[in-house]
């Protein structure tokens, strides 16, 4: 197990949500904890490789007008 004290990891996590366009994406990063075991680290190594492919490939997604969607989706429904 690591010691999340040791990594320095709220003050990693801090700085990537520096970089998150909406609340979710804000809680979502404060949420995260690191990852135990050499399969987590290998599995989302290959998600991040897959995203960094795509974004070499097609640039990156519009996303800086994007709204709170979650917000959007609860005032639909009133």
């Amino acid at each position: 197990m690591f010691d999340s004290n040791k990594l320095e990891f709220n003050k990693i996590l801090s700085h990537i949500g520096k970089f998150c366009y909406t609340s979710k994406g804000k809680e979502h990063v404060n949420s995260l904890v690191p990852l135990q075991t050499i399969t987590e680290i290998l599995l989302e190594g290959k998600y991040v490789t897959q995203a960094r492919d795509l974004i070499n490939e097609a640039g990156y997604p519009p996303i800086a007008g994007i709204n709170d969607p979650l917000r959007d989706l609860h005032l639909s429904k009133n």
